[in-house]
């Protein structure tokens, strides 16, 4: 055999040719453990060369051994191609029966290969080529990505690079590997472990909901693989799986920690035996009946509860992936809490926008980078015409399909409501930010004012959050006596404030009129993004448009949370108090009522607004009754009796 004197990197574009589909991924390692998948379409294959070698100086790099329907690297976005793949760990290509068309070293002493065919190949043959040859079984389901040649194997302090042995191997018939590879069985004439899909199929019924969606689409955040990959062998054994079908199954699950280590499948092994000693003598378990935990028996043996741990050699580290840094990240959860009327809606729409359009929020560094963003907005409580899209085309909305209002209600306490919102919604729309708006609206009938319960309605939503990948922005309004500590003065229990990671309080700056701020309470992620100041100012009313407004950024400011809890904007308390003089003055001229109409007119002469006198006249305790009929008809403006 001899290998081309073409760049050894060529030979992914040879591979990727054989196979049907619109995208081909490219995967890479950072060094902290950190996973990433790249697509790229099939007219820009060569894109994904020069991908590749840019990565590989740093990371180990990876392509998938055939194309996909859709930008995702899920099996059911898999094209079959017309290649057959097996990564053969130390089984030397140039000892094997059916030689590979292309063998790569991936490392020293352990190998890859490829077998050219001449219509596409399915799952199942793949998988019968790959026990028969004695490679690793775990190397032939659909999904799998293997190691790039020409690129360096960055595993070994060495970091020696992936070879090309060769590219001119042989190719095949499928028709004829057919017949030459046998199926798989085990001694008393079962198939080996069977298909991963077959025998998901055979216990889906058994399965509960999260274990059906993590099998099927699962969102795999790095550092919580051990903790699902247990759950999962676990549910598997309880409903009612052989030792052979819950390997089978779990491996080729993307929560499998082991599919990248020499021997991981002595170490999954070694997981099923620890998970099958807790479940001897167990049984199916039954729809519609749900187990008891060991700890909720009357009697309890404290023999056979099983404790795992996890020791931080063995955890994987994570970077916070931020949207805006110090302030909104990806499967975290942001809460911004304020007053009502001060402007907490209108400051996530702003933002909304720039997320949407793709570009950076005026404080942001030029070098974060940005790039436009789904937002998924659950406000049950404004007009989608007409409050909306008005404040988001006045604050420069362009791309209006990235935004979604959601209007109709779902509670987290009940399940029914969330599975359809998390099917219907979050599945259909992907959106990168989910904004609930006010989070007392979707908690249904837990007490906000009990931790327990807070906690655990918080928790749907933040479970929803890191398996779709998207930031959680909650909305509190704050108790009517807040004042001192901005991080108790959120409506509720301190739960809320003890589950978001980052805590954000709107008020009203103490000295500037009309400015509101935007100040960091709490930061369990990062150092506090300090303090910002905007305004919502007027713009002007055209023939079709009135009322118009557009948030104006104001820099850094110096207040801190606590020195803005309970302010009120300064201009407006001028505005209430010059109106409070109007209506006495107007009262000893008419002590019997005053003509509404006639005050509102004397106050547009001195700039007070109509809503400075409703809060004017509530303070002095009188009230708006009506006298007379017809043309008669009066509103008048009387002292309360109350």
């Amino acid at each position: 055999m001899r290998t081309t004197n073409s760049d050894p990197i060529e030979v992914m574009l040879k591979i990727w040719r054989k196979s049907p589909g619109k995208f081909f991924c490219v995967s890479t390692k950072s060094p902290t453990g950190k996973w990433k998948d790249t697509f790229f379409k099939r007219s820009n294959m060569r894109g994904a060369l020069s991908f590749a070698k840019k990565h590989a100086r740093s990371h180990n790099v990876y392509m998938s051994t055939h194309g996909f329907s859709k930008a995702r690297r899920h099996k059911e976005c898999s094209e079959d191609p017309c290649v057959l793949y097996a990564d053969l760990d130390a089984r030397d290509p140039r000892t094997l029966d059916i030689k590979p068309t292309i063998a790569i070293e991936s490392s020293p002493g352990r190998f890859v290969g490829y077998w050219f065919t001449d219509v596409p190949a399915s799952e199942d043959l793949n998988r019968r080529l790959a026990y028969y040859i004695g490679a690793d079984t775990s190397g032939w389901d659909r999904t799998q990505v293997l190691r790039v040649p020409g690129t360096r194997n960055h595993k070994y302090k060495t970091k020696p690079t992936v070879k090309l042995l060769w590219d001119d191997g042989p190719r095949y018939e499928v028709r004829r590997l057919e017949k030459i590879i046998p199926k798989v069985e085990t001694n008393d004439g079962r198939e080996e472990g069977g298909d991963a899909m077959d025998i998901y199929r055979k216990y889906e019924k058994a399965l509960p909901i999260w274990a059906r969606r993590e099998f099927l689409n699962p969102r795999v955040q790095q550092g919580k693989r051990s903790e699902v990959l247990w759950k999962l062998i676990n549910e598997c054994l309880e409903a009612g799986m052989t030792e052979d079908e819950t390997f089978t199954l779990c491996w080729h699950s993307p929560w499998n920690k082991h599919a990248e280590r020499r021997d991981g499948e002595r170490q999954m092994r070694r997981e099923l035996e620890k998970a099958i000693g807790r479940h001897i003598g167990g049984s199916i378990k039954k729809a519609g009946i749900k187990k008891k935990s060991i700890m909720d028996r009357e009697e309890a043996d404290p023999s056979k509860i099983r404790y795992e741990f996890v020791t931080m050699d063995e955890v994987e580290e994570e970077e916070v992936d931020w949207i805006v840094p110090r302030m909104v990240a990806r499967q975290q959860t942001t809460i911004f809490e304020g007053d009502p009327g001060v402007g907490k809606s209108y400051f996530l729409m702003w933002m909304a926008v720039h997320w949407c359009n793709g570009t950076r929020l005026p404080w942001q560094n030029k070098t974060d980078p940005v790039e436009p963003l789904r937002v998924l907005y659950c406000d049950m409580e404004n007009s989608a015409g007409s409050v909306t899209k008005v404040r988001l085309n006045d604050n420069g909305l362009k791309n209006g399909k990235n935004y979604v209002q959601f209007t109709q209600p779902f509670s987290v306490d009940n399940s029914d409501s969330i599975e359809a919102f998390e099917n219907q919604v979050l599945r259909k729309f992907k959106p990168d930010v989910v904004i609930i708006d006010p989070i007392n609206l979707y908690v249904g009938s837990a007490d906000t004012y009990k931790a327990s319960e807070t906690q655990q309605a918080l928790q749907v939503l933040k479970a929803l959050s890191e398996r779709y990948n998207f930031a959680l922005i909650i909305v509190r309004h704050l108790n009517k006596s807040a004042s001192g500590k901005a991080l108790y003065a959120g409506q509720g229990s301190i739960a809320f404030a003890g589950v978001a990671r980052i805590v954000a309080t709107i008020g009203w700056h103490p000295e500037e009129s009309d400015m509101r701020v935007v100040a960091c309470t709490k930061n369990n992620l990062s150092p506090f993004f300090g303090s910002l100041g905007y305004t919502i100012e007027a713009l002007p009313e055209t023939l079709n448009r009135k009322d118009r407004s557009q948030l104006v950024y104001e820099g850094h400011v110096d207040y801190t949370s606590d020195e803005i809890v309970g302010t009120t904007n300064q201009k407006e308390e001028g505005s209430v108090a010059i109106a409070m003089d109007l209506i006495r003055e107007m009262l000893k001229a008419s002590p019997d009522g005053i003509n509404y109409h006639s005050l509102i007119k004397q106050a547009d002469t001195r700039s007070i607004s109509e809503a400075s006198i409703r809060k004017a006249a509530a303070s002095l305790k009188m009230k708006k009754i009506i006298r007379g009929r017809g043309v008669k008809r009066t509103t008048l403006l009387v002292m309360s009796d109350e």
